[in-house]
């Protein structure tokens, strides 16, 4: 069958993070080869459940074409955001699936579809919340178990958990490059000069989870000699004590901007470093590495989830094992800014095989096939 019209729900702008920018490139991508609508909220979650204080960008609009009628605390709109889309009689429906806030909304949408024939596709970022307990991971089975025609996963360890549960069709792709971002600024120039020290980035939400705190260790560990031979800068969004952290920064010496950034703040950060520096605990993938790769920077990430399926150890960036202070120490004292710069054929590569194009067409095929 071929696919003429989509449909896609989940957040775009000016709802920020990674989902809402991977929503908006993949309605960019499938609009280039079907009739794409999305439909995003009007309230995406209750203020007491973000901890960060606002899930909305600063300065961000509401973008044209997009129907915001998904609100988190009314089921009536659950059930209206349906009626439209059976209503439309698309060809495909793609539900982004991250949080078990959002999974009974998007179960209940997605039973109805199947009802009247509508292919659903799941593009699960987290098959589980991160740091998921026993009871949320038994929902999420339940919910996804009776769930779409097909699921789209970035790792083949989120594959493995789905085919614990499930006999549907399963389709691995790797998060594309984030081609939204905007050019780093004119202004920053790059530097050059070699005999520098090493410019390392921690970049992102902080959550317990992406093992800031390993990084920290790992530096704590290092000699004043070593130290010297590495600038490190942390920057991201707070999500538990803000002071307890920002207090240990002060007393490394690490120099930190502890914020939600912009786009282009993000591009600027990581367009100025040498190496970005991942020590997740545990992952099911990172936006922050497409967007690393975007800038032309290589990676030093923890073996743990899919982040080893978009590293390539010793060619996009380094791996080492997670929650390994005195490895990750040793890693980083052993690389170069020459080492980092030697990345930068394979980081290419890696860009152009992996397209939002790419990403579309693989949606589609499995659609068709189906």
């Amino acid at each position: 069958m071929k696919v003429k019209k989509v449909y896609i729900l989940g957040p775009v702008s000016p709802y920020r993070g990674g989902i809402a920018q991977y929503t908006e490139n993949l309605y960019n991508a499938l609009s280039k080869s079907a009739d794409t609508k999305v439909v995003s909220f009007s309230r995406q979650y209750p203020k007491m459940l973000y901890p960060g204080g606002t899930d909305k960008a600063k300065g961000a609009t509401h973008l044209k074409d997009v129907a915001y009628e998904l609100d988190s605390n009314n089921p009536f709109t659950w059930m209206s955001v349906y009626k439209k889309i059976v209503a439309a009689k698309p060809d495909l429906v793609v539900i982004n699936w991250w949080s078990i806030y959002w999974q009974p909304a998007f179960s209940l949408i997605t039973r109805g579809l199947r009802r009247h024939n509508i292919t659903v596709a799941y593009v699960c970022h987290s098959v589980y919340d991160h740091d998921a307990k026993p009871w949320r991971k038994k929902i999420a089975r339940l919910l996804l178990k009776r769930g779409p025609s097909f699921y789209v996963v970035h790792s083949i360890q989120e594959a493995e958990k789905l085919k614990e549960f499930t006999n549907s069709k399963i389709v691995v792709k790797q998060i594309p490059v984030y081609d939204q971002f905007p050019k780093p600024s004119k202004s920053l120039s790059v530097d050059k000069n070699k005999n520098r020290p090493m410019k390392l980035l921690f970049i992102g939400l902080i959550r317990p989870y992406k093992g800031l705190d390993v990084l920290l260790d790992a530096y704590e560990k290092m000699s004043f000699k070593e130290k010297k031979m590495i600038s490190l800068t942390v920057v991201g969004e707070v999500w538990n004590d803000k002071e307890k952290l920002e207090s240990r920064l002060d007393s490394l010496s690490v120099k930190h901007d502890l914020r939600f950034v912009s786009d282009q703040d993000m591009v600027d950060y990581i367009n100025q470093s040498d190496l970005v520096v991942l020590p997740y605990l545990s992952a099911t993938g990172s936006a922050v590495i497409p967007a690393s790769y975007y800038c032309g920077r290589p990676v030093l990430a923890t073996r743990t989830g899919g982040l080893a399926e978009v590293v390539e150890d010793g060619k996009t960036g380094w791996l080492v094992e997670p929650n390994n202070s005195d490895e990750l120490k040793a890693k980083i004292i052993s690389l170069s800014i020459d080492d980092c710069l030697g990345t930068n054929i394979y980081i290419k590569k890696w860009v152009k095989d992996n397209s939002w194009e790419e990403m579309a067409k693989t949606i589609i095929d499995a659609s068709s096939n189906l």
